[in-house]
């Protein structure tokens, strides 16, 4: 692969499939950034958290540029592989008419920590499948030896749960409460307090260090990797500082949700035994 890589990604050929500039007409300005939106789940082996408070996605076509550049291949080939890959998913969507995954997005696995994906082979039966079962993800090889899980008996499951919690908020107000004390019970106040102390000594070395090589008190071999250290040593503060923010505001407004909770279940609980697909999944993800 361009990077190196043993295999190609699924992805990145899908990627060369649809990218004009091998046919002589490059885009500039194909994405546009958007603002950042938490997943339903954090993808493995990462916290949630972005480096980033953007993202990036796919820009309307008005808003593209075209520069002619040296095509590679005719562009009658490039149109027949585009076609071809619209109908594979106009195929892809018609097998799939109707199925609707109640869990889906919402599934870890255990095992390996990848998510469950929706899995309907030929048959009336429909299942939830570990990503780390499907091969054609990784190259014919096993990530994981999960089972299939059913779809109506899990989705029962959940929906059965969730009605409980809904007829009881209390259940969902004590566990929130029991959380809440026990973060309360660790000295988070003090830690801030000790961070943003280290964090402005930290800044203040380095405006020394700086003042110092520009009387010249030192030399630059010796300024350069002081400085590199101390601007490493502010980022992680920094860092640090911040994820401890961002917790005291999800302490806040988890308080504003629990506060409403008991408002939310008196408004759906008349609609929970009539609840239709879309409306179970909206309340589910809620």
């Amino acid at each position: 692969s361009p990077t190196g890589r043993l295999h190609w990604s699924r992805a990145m050929i899908h990627s060369m499939l649809l990218n004009p500039a091998y046919a002589g007409q490059a885009l500039y300005g194909r994405r546009q950034s958007v603002p950042w939106r938490p997943p339903l789940h954090p993808p493995r082996g990462h916290d949630g958290l972005p480096r980033r408070s953007w993202r990036q996605v796919l820009a309307p076509p008005e808003r593209h540029i075209r520069i002619a550049v040296p095509a590679l291949i005719d562009e009658d080939l490039f149109v027949s592989v585009a076609e071809q890959l619209e109908e594979n998913r106009r195929r892809s969507r018609e097998r799939l008419a109707g199925i609707q995954y109640l869990l889906r997005g919402l599934l870890v696995c255990q095992k390996c920590g990848y998510g469950f994906t929706g899995y309907h082979p030929y048959g009336p039966r429909r299942y939830y499948r570990c990503c780390g079962t499907d091969r054609s993800r990784f190259h014919g090889a096993f990530r994981c030896s999960a089972r299939l899980v059913a779809v109506d008996q899990l989705d029962e499951a959940v929906w059965t749960e969730v009605c409980r919690l809904l007829d009881n908020p209390k259940l969902v107000i004590a566990e929130y409460q029991r959380r809440l004390d026990a973060v309360q019970a660790t000295p988070h106040r003090l830690e801030r307090d000790a961070l943003d102390r280290q964090l402005a000594k930290a800044r203040r070395a380095t405006e020394r260090l700086i003042d110092s090589y520009t009387e010249g008190l030192i030399d630059k071999p010796e300024f350069e990797p002081r400085l590199t250290a101390l601007r490493g040593r502010t980022a992680r503060l920094e860092a640090e500082a911040k994820a401890h923010q961002e917790a005291d505001e999800q302490v806040r407004s988890l308080h504003l949700v629990v506060g409403k909770l008991d408002l939310f279940a008196a408004m759906v609980h008349d609609r929970l035994a009539a609840a239709d697909w879309a409306t179970k999944r909206d309340i589910i993800c809620t």
